[in-house]
């Protein structure tokens, strides 16, 4: 209950609310070991209201403490399936790493902002290479919905590069800069979209990506 009022009030912009009542959601949710997800799911939604009111430090806070929620998922996961690709885990941390990237870079912090965006990128890689192999196989895995969102399509993946890229630049790594933004406008290229970037387009949270863009082009 409180965690849906909580997201109503985020997407309407009424951070005041959302807080109290991610608060009081978290609260309940960090005593059932069942929903560890979903409270780092929690603490990443907590952390975008820090971003939204410039006060990236304390997102930063929150962000760290959803990584921690996915770690013991993903250990929870381990135990119960040894050996088996999650593409739960595949995917977690990715837009909390993004996160991470963006209050980095707002605050200067390039090193940082570097290592987070270059584990976005190594994550995204990673979880195409797990869809694939459940994408030709017969087996229904928890999550595949859920990738052909925004996470791991082609045009994510080359704003990462790009994001990557301008973190390198500004990090004074200016030869590494230069790869990622030549293979993020190829991707983009062969998409489409190099028109739309140079327009200064920006996809909207709500907007639906491309869920047809998943081919290998990256």
């Amino acid at each position: 209950y409180h965690l849906r009022l909580a997201r109503v009030h985020l997407s309407q912009g009424i951070d005041s609310l959302a807080l109290e009542h991610f608060g009081r959601a978290t609260g309940i949710l960090k005593h059932s070991p069942k929903f560890t997800r979903v409270l780092g799911s929690t603490f990443n939604d907590v952390a975008v209201i820090y971003i939204r009111s410039g006060d990236f430090k304390q997102a930063i806070a929150y962000l760290h403490k959803a990584l921690e929620q996915f770690e013991r998922a993903k250990q929870t996961d381990d135990a119960e399936r040894p050996g088996q690709a999650s593409l739960d885990d595949a995917t977690d941390s990715l837009q909390v790493y993004r996160n991470l990237g963006d209050c980095h870079m707002q605050q200067e912090d390039f090193s940082n902002a570097v290592q987070n965006y270059t584990k976005v990128l190594a994550q995204q890689r990673n979880a195409r290479k797990v869809y694939d192999s459940v994408r030709d196989s017969d087996l229904e895995i928890r999550g595949v919905e859920k990738l052909l969102t925004s996470l791991i399509n082609d045009e994510s993946i080359a704003e990462t590069l790009l994001s990557l890229g301008r973190a390198l630049a500004a990090d004074q790594q200016h030869s590494e800069a230069l790869i990622c933004f030549k293979e993020g406008v190829k991707v983009l290229n062969c998409l489409g979209l190099i028109e739309e970037l140079s327009q200064g387009r920006h996809r909207r949270s709500s907007e639906k990506p491309r869920r047809e863009q998943l081919s290998n082009t990256w």
